[in-house]
């Protein structure tokens, strides 16, 4: 795909993704809406509002017995209002905060002359039926009537016409802080008690039902009382407490729906700002990040770092954990590709100067220090022999003459094996390979190992398969394994080891193995058998070699395409296996 069409539809889909994002917002804030009305509903009038909550709220198991909700209770005290449960029998079989003078079982009829105020009730009383686990029971909602009563007792004061009756009316709207109104058929105010400043003289048809309804509008909680024949009406208003019908919505008390409605819109509105204040973020970061990190990347290459940088998991930052390109950075895919190649060369090039600066200072060290003790005993004989204060004898010149004859040469087989490690090491040894029958090549240089102990050859035991084996191999070095191997076996070892050495053809393979009887290395030695200059055995004078024999040979077992490893127990003693590819090409 182009980078045009790539990125319209990265556009396409981001837009389609902030208006999934936003739809879904505004339908949560909308459930949420609705949720907290229902809330504020419940607190405003919970006879009125409440009996699916109540419905909800309360269980009956299967022996009858009932259980409800502390949420219900508590919008009961909330409420000011008491709560009973009655069975089909009539009898209460629950209850919660009721007053004493409310029955605790009920006649055929009598709960339905107390709810519609057929008969004197103190309360105001709410009735839902409804059936739950096979058991249908009456719910009972009452709350105390006494703040309705007051109009009428108010009313029935001022009907005795004294002084004394009107001076108790008074006393009545002065204790409750309310003020009374008589209106007329057209809702016009005909008389008032203590009516503040802000009442209205004249009603609207619809005005009584909501200034009932909705208190917390208008600031007053209202009780009337209508005429038929007169067709006037008296009201009385009592000063409305916001808390009993409010909630509270982070932190703000909330009245009414409008402020409900309100709140909603203006979350809707900082939430849309938010979402394209953060796309906005995301779309830059999602162009500018793939090229801060290309920026990086070239900076940690200019300081030696190649690899791509990576994040706390070390996974690159240009991929997932999959190993996939992030969506971001295919657009640059052609740069990120670039860029490997060029950093992968680079540290090719560096680790290359680095393993030539390497090989020249092991050479250096090796050199001073494997050279230092037969230089030293040149010296020390020359000395000797320049001593004007010494008469040698012939005898005693040359037996002088040959010690220093003996350490130039092992100075010169040790920079013969310094130059030969090099070259493997640098891979300038070329080789030049024959085919031949291994079985007897191998017999024959073991007859002819230089230099061994005496007797040595007498202790090596050959096993080779009957079928002939053929190998292609270069003479010179892989004699110069097989001599280092046999070499290290004798001179590390008592006079008495001996040495198996046995040829085995596998599918693919050929297996070379020697297996001495000797004393065996421990394990730091064993790890340490193949590296340059590591002696396990004593440094002095009387130990041959340079330390780099066995390296030499599995440096020349590599260059064969073969492999080495070694095992070894200590006491009982160790093997040396060689591994080659059994094809004569090889």
């Amino acid at each position: 795909m182009k980078t045009g069409k790539r990125l319209a539809w990265h556009y396409g889909g981001q837009w389609i993704l902030i208006g999934a994002i936003l739809l879904f917002f505004v339908l949560i804030t909308f459930g949420w809406m609705v949720d907290r009305m229902n809330e504020l509903e419940l607190n405003r009038n919970f006879m009125r509002n409440g009996w699916g909550f109540i419905s909800n709220s309360i269980s009956i198991d299967d022996e009858g017995r009932v259980a409800w909700d502390d949420e219900l209770l508590k919008r009961v005290n909330t409420s000011g209002g008491w709560l009973q449960i009655v069975n089909e029998k009539g009898d209460v079989i629950k209850s919660y905060h009721v007053p004493p003078d409310v029955p605790d079982r009920y006649a055929t009829g009598e709960i339905t002359a107390y709810s519609e105020k057929k008969v004197p009730f103190p309360y105001h009383v709410g009735v839902y039926v409804t059936s739950i686990n096979n058991h249908t029971i009456t719910v009972l909602f009452g709350v105390d009537s006494s703040k309705d009563i007051l109009l009428e007792r108010w009313l029935a004061a001022r009907a005795k016409g004294t002084e004394q009756a009107f001076a108790e009316a008074d006393k009545m709207l002065l204790e409750e802080k309310a003020w009374v109104q008589h209106i007329n058929a057209n809702g016009r105010e005909l008389q008032s008690w203590r009516k503040p400043k802000e009442g209205i003289s004249q009603y609207a048809a619809y005005d009584i039902s909501l200034r009932n309804a909705y208190p917390e509008r208008y600031g007053w909680n209202l009780s009337y009382r209508y005429e038929p024949g007169t067709k006037e009406t008296w009201l009385l208003y009592r000063p409305h407490i916001s808390s009993e019908s409010s909630i509270r919505v982070a932190g703000i008390t909330v009245n009414s729906s409008t402020q409900l409605i309100w709140i909603a819109v203006s979350a809707v509105i900082v939430l849309m700002v938010l979402v394209f204040i953060g796309m906005a973020w995301w779309q830059s970061a999602r162009l500018a990040r793939p090229l801060q990190h290309i920026m990086n990347w070239t900076g940690q290459i200019q300081i030696g770092k190649y690899k791509e940088p990576v994040n706390a998991r070390g996974i690159p930052r240009s991929q997932k954990s999959n190993g996939k390109w992030k969506r971001n950075y295919r657009i640059y895919g052609d740069v990120i590709h670039a860029l490997e190649r060029m950093a992968q060369r680079l540290q090719e090039a560096d680790e290359a100067r680095k393993g030539n600066e390497r090989l020249r200072e092991e050479w250096l060290a090796g050199i001073s220090h494997d050279m230092k003790t037969p230089l030293a005993s040149i010296i020390g004989y020359a000395h000797l022999l320049n001593a004007p204060q010494y008469r040698w004898s012939e005898q005693e010149i040359a037996e002088f003459a040959n010690m220093m004859k003996q350490k130039a040469e092992v100075m010169d087989e040790l920079i013969q094996e310094l130059n030969l490690t090099y070259r493997l090491q640098s891979g300038s040894l070329p080789l030049q390979l024959e085919i031949v029958d291994l079985r007897d090549w191998l017999r024959e240089e073991l007859r002819h190992l230089q230099p061994l102990p005496e007797n040595a050859t007498e202790r090596i035991v050959c096993s080779m398969p009957e079928e002939e084996v053929l190998f292609s191999l270069d003479p010179r070095y892989f004699r110069r394994m097989i001599d280092n191997v046999c070499a290290n076996v004798f001179l590390h070892n008592p006079p008495e080891t001996k040495l198996h050495v046995q040829v085995t053809r596998k599918e693919q393979e050929l297996e070379v193995m020697f297996s001495d009887d000797g004393n065996g290395m421990d394990e730091q030695t064993l790890s340490n058998l193949f590296n340059r200059y590591y002696r396990g055995t004593s440094t002095d004078e009387s130990v041959r070699g340079s330390g780099l024999g066995m390296a030499i040979a599995k440096q020349l077992a590599e260059l064969h395409g073969g492999t080495v490893i070694a095992r070894s127990i200590l006491g009982e003693g160790t093997s040396i296996i060689f591994t080659f590819p059994a094809s004569v090409d090889s």
